[in-house]
Formats: structure tokens, C-alpha cells, sequence
């Protein structure tokens, strides 16, 4: 039986956080992060920007972590649900600890 933490999954489950991979787009190599957040862009953003931005189109907040090289145009994301996005643009961003970046999805 599945049990539940307060002190860890009140975070994932109030946030929708989730693990994803990072694969670098040079070498393939796959990271895990923890903690990301998946976050749908707004209607008034996607028409803000004439085309530049798809429906098909999300941020993610990567945590900034040590041991892991900053994320860069070109990385894919893979999500918990398996669904493949390719970073489009990256900034550092949320008060310094995570990297925002903008996704574009490419493979369900």
C-alpha cells in the first residue's frame, strides 16, 4: 500500500512536479532532475508573439543543480508522461534557482 509524506508529497502533488531527462542534444547523454515544473503557456503570450509560439508549446522550470550543466537550445526534455520537447530558449530565472526554458513538443 502506497503511503503518503506530507513533508514530500504535499510539493509534488500542489506544485505538479515532476522527474524529467535532460538529453543533451551533442552526445545524447540523459540527466535526471528532479523537481520540474511543466507549466502550459497563456493565451495572451501565444498571441502576443505572432506565430513564434505554438499551442504545442510549454516552460519548463528546471532546478538549478550542481552537478549538471545548464540546459541549452537544442536539449530535449522527457517528461514523466514519456512526451519528447525540444528547448527552444532558455533563460535562468525564479529568484536564481531554476532555469526556465521554452519547449516545443515533438513527440508524443
Amino acid at each position: 500500500m502506497a503511503t503518503f509524506d506530507p513533508t514530500t508529497d504535499l510539493r509534488l502533488v500542489a506544485d505538479l512536479q515532476q522527474q524529467v531527462t535532460l538529453r543533451r542534444f551533442d552526445t545524447l547523454v540523459e540527466e535526471v532532475i528532479p523537481h520540474a515544473l511543466h507549466r502550459a503557456l497563456s493565451l495572451s503570450l501565444l498571441n502576443q508573439v505572432n506565430g513564434m509560439i505554438h499551442g504545442e508549446d510549454a516552460r519548463f522550470h528546471l532546478l538549478e543543480l550542481t552537478d549538471i550543466a545548464p540546459p541549452r537550445p537544442n536539449d530535449q526534455i522527457i517528461d514523466a508522461e514519456a512526451r519528447r520537447w525540444l528547448i527552444r530558449e532558455v533563460q535562468y530565472a525564479v529568484e536564481g534557482s531554476r532555469w526556465s526554458c521554452l519547449c516545443r513538443l515533438i513527440e508524443t
